[in-house]
């Protein structure tokens, strides 16, 4: 694969290739912020500062969360109280 085919991915799906297409852990968190937006729970100023923090954090967030039972609603509870 050349350089700029990866880079083209990269910009596209937002990080390394993933080839069995599950979502990652921040993924997941934006996913449940939409459905709460949707839902109307929460409202879109407070969505789009909860998506920002989500993609700028997801990686440390995921690594502390990932492995608990409700590991996903803690995520994005402690992701809305820090945007509110």
């Amino acid at each position: 694969m050349t350089m700029k085919k990866k880079r083209v991915k990269e910009a596209v799906f937002g990080g390394d290739y993933n080839p069995d297409r599950s979502l990652s852990f921040t993924d997941m968190i934006v996913a449940e912020l939409e459905s709460r937006m949707q839902r109307g729970r929460l409202s879109p100023v407070i969505y789009n500062k909860g998506v920002d923090l989500a993609r700028r954090i997801g990686e440390r967030l995921g690594s502390i969360y990932r492995g608990d039972r409700h590991g996903l609603a803690t995520a994005v509870n402690f992701i809305i109280n820090k945007c509110s």
